[in-house]
């Protein structure tokens, strides 16, 4: 991984007049110069200057993440990218309540994980390599056993729900995904299962809950032979338990979609949207698209019935 950092450099020239040059470094080493101009008086001096600092910007636009009155360009210069990256990240996480850990070895393998998800050996490399004190692989374990231990995960969903506005909420997305193991054993939590990656590895199965902006709110994992279906109404019950939110309209696509979910749903008080594949065009639309002047527009509702087993050796009809 290869890191460069530029920097505006002024000097005299013998005739009196100022060079205004941008030096690019790998580390200690100059890699290129790049001549911006002469200045021979203080207005030439100020737009060299500019277009030094345009130069080493390139086509980036600035972004507004440092306090007001300091500039960012200038920031750039005295520092090296990976620290305006490190930087960057360390302040989004102090923006999320996550310090409130207490847990610098957690927010570095957060942050690098971020840069290049990767193995936690690996992990040392990468905050080695862009300049970070990295800590030891018995402080990675450690830092794990105590995640654990204090309910981390508890912890930083809080953080994340107070700062979900109220509009956010009122639509929940819920979704599964595995992640695989390059271990050859299963153990009592990981498992060969369903793969959405079609790998035979041991995996875990993870659900997530977000906002209907994407921010995340809850998340748990499971065993990786657990079935997609039989994970939503923990993740719901759980996230409803926390933070005692009655009026909760959820989400989710058809691997969700079974009798006893639906009935669970209904039996909670939850509201609910599932997306299911549809072999055929429902009856109540094809007797609408019938009727004499009928318009199919986008966002019409059919109030269907739905045929549903009770598990009682009967079937009962269901709006």
């Amino acid at each position: 991984m290869v890191f460069m950092s530029a920097f505006i450099k002024r000097y005299k020239a013998k005739n009196g007049n100022t060079v205004i040059q941008v030096v690019v470094k790998d580390g200690r080493k100059v890699v290129k110069t790049i001549h911006i101009g002469t200045a021979r008086t203080e207005d030439d001096f100020d737009l060299l200057v500019a277009l030094a600092k345009e130069e080493i910007r390139g086509q980036q636009l600035e972004m507004d993440l440092f306090p007001a009155g300091e500039n960012a360009t200038e920031m750039m210069m005295v520092r090296s990218y990976p620290q305006l990256l490190w930087d960057t990240l360390g302040y989004v996480y102090r923006c999320l309540g996550f310090n409130v850990l207490k847990d610098e070895v957690f927010k570095q393998l957060v942050c690098a994980r971020i840069i290049e998800p990767t193995s936690k050996l690996d992990t040392i490399k990468i905050l080695e390599d862009i300049g970070q004190a990295a800590p030891t692989n018995s402080m990675i374990h450690r830092c794990l056993r105590n995640a654990v231990a204090d309910d981390y995960r508890s912890k930083i969903s809080e953080c994340c729900f107070s700062k979900a506005s109220a509009h956010s909420l009122s639509l929940l997305l819920y979704d599964v995904t595995t992640l695989h193991f390059e271990v050859q054993k299963e153990d009592g939590y990981r498992k060969s299962g369903m793969s959405k990656e079609r790998r035979l590895d041991p995996q875990i199965t993870v659900g997530l809950l977000v906002a209907r902006d994407g921010f995340p709110l809850e998340i748990r994992s499971f065993e990786g032979n657990r079935a997609e279906v039989k994970t939503i109404m923990e993740v719901l019950d759980a996230f409803r338990e926390r933070y005692g939110i009655a009026d909760i309209t959820v989400t989710a696509d058809a691997a969700m979609l079974s009798s006893k979910n639906i009935q669970a749903l209904e039996d909670s008080g939850y509201h609910y949207i599932i997306g299911s594949r549809i072999a055929k065009t429902p009856y109540e639309i094809t007797e609408y698209a019938k009727e004499s002047g009928a318009e199919l527009t986008d966002g019409q509702i059919f109030d269907a019935l739905q045929e549903m087993n009770t598990g009682k050796g009967e079937k009962r009809i269901k709006r």
